[in-house]
């Protein structure tokens, strides 16, 4: 029965792509048009609520792309993982990788730094959130829930619950911070986090500014789990998955960033009316500089893919951190100064510190040596 697993995978996959082509793309087209069954238009407002208001600002063949966009990325990450599943069965080779990559041991010496630093950079990110989630309070009858308060059956939380909430973050920050009952500590501010954002993110608008944080203070709690249990047992070293797991996100999340620009945009994305399209869109004054050299419009939408797709190896070659770490600063720093999106240092940058060896600082990092 296991033998057949893959097989019967794979003619799954095919088959949910052959019913996608012969009746799911038309369905795609009915709900733009408003001519889907009510049973199919529920499910596009569970999952897609922002179509009610999107789909009179763009033509039908917008929302057809990103519908093949889905099915199309869907088919590829099933792919991925069925490959993934033949290898590990068939090669003895890539079985001893795998077993050998998520069970590198960390030092436990590393762990002090990144506890600090990473809750200093969820407070840092988050002080302002009450004030614009009671901004938002003002706001309350365009109030569209995301699936997850919609399952939980949360409404908009009133004044004085949204400074708990936000008090209840910050406290759990703080004593997560001083390594006040870590474990839950960090348990507590990941599903605060989660749970603010969704709030923040129920009026129609999302982005992607804490995706990387998100992912990693989810992670995080087993992270400082198994510190704690390595201290306990008076080890220097700590199953080290958590970390090695939220490394591989981090590459992920920007490696789907490039292959979104090419599946989406192909070829065209690189080339230099794209990117001055772009700057037009903003206005920036150093992208309005660069959009007037044919070489800048050429070199600089080139070197940014290159940097996304690339950003993965790190996870595999952590010596090329001290490439890709330098230049996803300047990545992001580029992205602010030529089209005025982001800041110089967000929540993606913040994430870089699970690539840092700290305990090879020794004395030159002051986090270490700080005593609580």
């Amino acid at each position: 029965m296991r033998k057949g697993i893959p097989l019967l995978w794979l003619v799954a996959l095919i088959t949910l792509l052959a019913v996608y082509l012969i009746w799911g793309r038309s369905l795609a087209q009915a709900a733009v048009e408003g001519t889907a069954p009510e049973w199919f238009r529920g499910l596009v407002r569970i999952f897609y609520p922002r179509l009610a208001v999107e789909k009179h600002r763009f033509e039908a063949s917008f929302f057809l792309r990103k519908a093949d966009q889905v099915v199309l990325r869907f088919a590829l990450v099933n792919l991925v993982l069925l490959v993934g599943l033949y290898l590990y069965r068939q090669k003895s080779g890539f079985r001893e990788y795998l077993h050998h990559f998520w069970n590198r041991p960390v030092p436990a010496e590393r762990i002090p730094a990144l506890r600090v630093l990473f809750f200093a950079f969820l407070i840092f990110f988050s002080y302002e959130w009450y004030r614009d989630l009671i901004a938002l309070h003002r706001a309350v009858a365009f109030y569209k829930p995301l699936p997850l308060l919609r399952l939980l059956h949360l409404d908009f939380p009133a004044p004085w619950l949204l400074a708990v909430l936000c008090g209840l973050l910050l406290l759990s920050c703080v004593t997560a911070l001083f390594n006040l009952k870590p474990v839950l500590s960090s348990a507590v501010a990941a599903a605060l986090f989660v749970l603010l954002q969704a709030f923040l993110f129920s009026f129609e608008k999302m982005d992607h500014t804490f995706a990387l944080l998100t992912y990693a203070a989810m992670l995080m709690p087993f992270l400082l789990a198994e510190h704690r249990k390595a201290i306990r047992a008076g080890k220097t070293f700590l199953n080290g998955w958590p970390l090695w797991l939220t490394g591989l996100v981090t590459g992920i999340v920007y490696l789907q960033t490039g292959l979104e620009k090419l599946l989406i945009g192909g070829p065209e994305w690189l080339s230099p009316e794209t990117f001055r399209n772009y700057v037009y869109l903003h206005q920036a004054p150093l992208g309005l500089w660069a959009a007037r050299s044919a070489f800048l419009s050429a070199m600089l939408p080139l070197l940014a893919l290159v940097f996304e797709l690339g950003f993965i190896a790190i996870v595999f070659r952590p010596k090329l951190a001290w490439v890709f770490l330098p230049a996803g600063v300047l990545f992001h720093a580029g992205t602010y100064l030529l089209l005025g999106v982001g800041w110089y240092f967000n929540g993606w940058i913040a994430t870089y510190i699970f690539f840092i060896p700290w305990e090879r600082m020794g004395g030159k990092c002051w986090i270490l040596n700080f005593k609580f």
